[in-house]
């Protein structure tokens, strides 16, 4: 198929608000205070798992580590050759067979000073040896009422009083350093103390494209009037990929949230076409002395609009001439090649959800038409299925 694009790019100083597209609870802010003073943050956090990658002795007595980072809004005024100034949340000894499990029992509690505006805190794991590390980095939201719970395709089925959730951690080679290897020889379960240096900003890459969605109209649909048009606005989060440095290179480990800083314009598109949609996003390189890693450093901005297969969509229902349903409560799908950091050869996944501030719309003209989902129906609310992409018309 012929592609082709459209694009405007914008780099400048954002202030970045973080949200995600979970219910609709109380947040925090990022001076700690909630929506709803009433509602306690009470909600705890597990994290179980086992260390993998380098047989199933390797990771025996591995010291874990559960680290918060600040908000972006502290990190994307970092300058290379500055610390990330984080904190150590929970800590663990792995067993012999490698496993591990790790508990806050006040996670809520414990990260309200770590929270974006919109209550997302990313967290990060790492497991070290004398001669090996990992790293798995995930992220949850804050709320008054419920307390915790996860963000995107992280999301926990357990009540948000009592969140779970399961990662395991890729080990790969690292001689760790005499400072390092003192820290783990001295470490104590009861008095836990960082076995890793904060993390310390090396470099930061140019703008790169990040998918945020699609739309698409079939030829079945295509009539006067027909339109599509996606929304990506101020304060909406997307899950983006972090990569590890491995011996044979940055391996997939984890996803961080970041968010808009301002409006994305997309423009309304006709019918008998399909579309992605995207905006730009700065990634950074960081080092703590047992992992280096790239993660998302700040939003950049700019629009680019590229055509796209409409992929087969079955499940669908009808929607009556002259209306324009729009679609904003489940998350989109996760693009496999969401963005690409070709400065380290690294391309992670990207995934966006949909809410007040991320969502498709569909304007179907003089007739009836049918709206589809590609995985279940389309205005599903979680924890319904995702729909993934939404189309109209079949094919």
């Amino acid at each position: 198929m012929k592609r082709f694009f459209r694009q405007t790019l914008f780099v400048g100083v954002l202030t970045l608000l973080t949200s995600v597209v979970l219910p609709s609870w109380s947040v925090v802010t990022a001076q700690g205070a909630t929506t709803d003073e009433a509602a306690p943050i009470a909600g705890s956090l597990t994290v179980t798992g086992s260390l993998v990658g380098l047989g199933p002795d390797a990771g025996a007595g591995a010291v874990v580590q559960l680290a918060a980072q600040p908000p972006v809004s502290e990190t994307s005024k970092l300058i290379p050759g500055q610390h990330m100034p984080w904190r150590l949340i929970g800590s663990a000894v792995a067993s012999g067979n490698g496993s591990y499990a790790l508990s806050v029992p006040s996670a809520a509690s414990a990260l309200i000073s770590d929270a974006n505006p919109g209550g997302v805190v990313n967290l990060d794991l790492f497991a070290v040896t004398s001669a090996s590390s990992g790293m798995y980095g995930f992220s949850v939201r804050l709320g008054g009422a419920g307390g915790l719970t996860m963000v995107g395709s992280a999301r926990s089925a357990v009540a948000a009083s009592q969140v779970s959730f399961a990662a395991n951690i890729r080990l790969s080679p690292h001689a760790a350093s005499a400072q390092i290897r003192s820290w783990l020889a001295n470490y104590r379960p009861d008095t836990p103390q960082f076995v890793c240096y904060p993390p310390v900003l090396l470099q930061t890459f140019a703008p790169h494209w990040a998918a945020l969605g699609e739309t698409g109209i079939t030829a079945k649909a295509s009539a006067y009037g027909v339109a599509q048009q996606f929304t990506y606005e101020n304060g909406q989060s997307s899950s983006l990929g972090i990569g590890v440095s491995t011996p044979s290179g940055y391996s997939a480990s984890g996803t961080y949230a970041i968010s808009a800083g301002g409006v994305t314009p997309f423009p309304s598109e006709g019918g008998d076409s399909g579309w992605r949609y995207k905006s730009a996003f700065i990634y950074g390189e960081y080092d703590n002395g047992c992992k280096v890693w790239v993660q998302p450093y700040t939003y950049a901005g700019g629009s680019q609009l590229d055509t796209e297969a409409i992929p087969s969509a079955n499940y669908c229902l009808s929607y009556l001439a002259h209306t324009s349903p729009g679609f904003n409560s489940n998350t989109a799908v996760t693009f496999s090649l969401g963005i690409t950091i070709p400065e380290v050869g690294f391309t992670a996944t990207a995934q966006t959800g949909w809410d007040h501030s991320a969502s498709i719309t569909y304007t179907t003209g003089a007739q009836n038409h049918d709206i589809c989902g590609q995985a279940y129906y389309p205005d599903a609310s979680y924890p319904a299925p995702s729909p993934q992409r939404i189309v109209m018309g079949l094919h």
